[in-house]
């Protein structure tokens, strides 16, 4: 029945922490892995792709940055072997 004017309504409180539906890695894994009815074939194939895609660029960027690494070590190396100053 619908209230009149002025009227309060009831409230109902959850107990506990409604804020915390679960561990990020865990809802991530669920978000991604789960099984979605409403989840097409094509869409977990998407998210491989992803993920795959994800993996190899990081892969990448530290094998770049181990890369620079080594080329700043040797032409440092090479120019304190030659006598020329460290920085021209």
């Amino acid at each position: 029945m619908p209230k009149a004017l002025g009227e309060r309504h009831e409230v109902k409180v959850m107990r506990g922490s409604a804020h915390r539906a679960g561990h990020p890695l865990r809802r991530l894994r669920r978000l991604l892995l789960g099984r979605n009815e409403l989840r097409r074939p094509a869409d977990r194939i998407e998210a491989a792709v992803i993920a795959g895609l994800v993996a190899a660029f990081l892969t990448v960027a530290v094998a770049a940055m181990c890369f620079a690494g080594h080329l700043y070590q040797s032409d440092t190396r090479r120019r304190r072997a030659c006598g020329r100053p460290w920085r021209s």
